[in-house]
This record gives C-alpha cells, structure tokens and sequence, in this order.
C-alpha cells in the first residue's frame, strides 16, 4: 500500500477543433444522405405493400391512384382489427 502526501496533477485533455471547414461539401453530403434514405425508404413501403397485396407500385400511371386504395383498404382493415 502507498501513501501519497499531495494529489498528482492529471495529464491535459487535447481537444482538437479543425480550422478548415468545408460547407458546400456538408451540405451536398447532407443531401446526398436524405435522397438515399428517401429512397431506401420508398422502396421498402413498396416491397411492404406488394408483398401484402400482390400490387406493385411502379413510377407512371395510376401510382397515386393504387397508394390511395391500399392506404383507405390498410386503414379499414387496422380500424376494424382495433375496433372489434
């Protein structure tokens, strides 16, 4: 067992903080990060919704149109699950 008389001084923290920044750079990586999450996003709600319903959404006609259905049919169908 040691016995010390006075409290030993910690070693400094170094914090570094950079001088250069680059914001054009943030923000296209910024934006680069949403349209990929977006997409991700996208493409799982229509993997989801043609696995359960056989109707696969693809860009063009009657896309918003067949969303709407699926979105009005999921809705009834959670409402009359949790209602009865």
């Amino acid at each position: 067992m040691r016995i010390v008389f006075f409290k030993r001084p910690k070693p400094k923290r170094f914090e570094y903080k950079p001088r250069y920044w680059d914001e054009e750079k943030e923000r296209l990586e910024e934006r680069k990060k949403n349209i990929w999450e977006k997409k991700v996003r996208k493409e799982i709600l229509s993997s989801v919704i043609s696995t359960f319903t056989g109707v696969r959404l693809t860009e063009g006609t009657g896309t918003r149109q067949k969303v709407s259905i699926l979105w009005f049919t999921f809705y009834h169908f959670a409402f009359a699950l949790f209602h009865f």
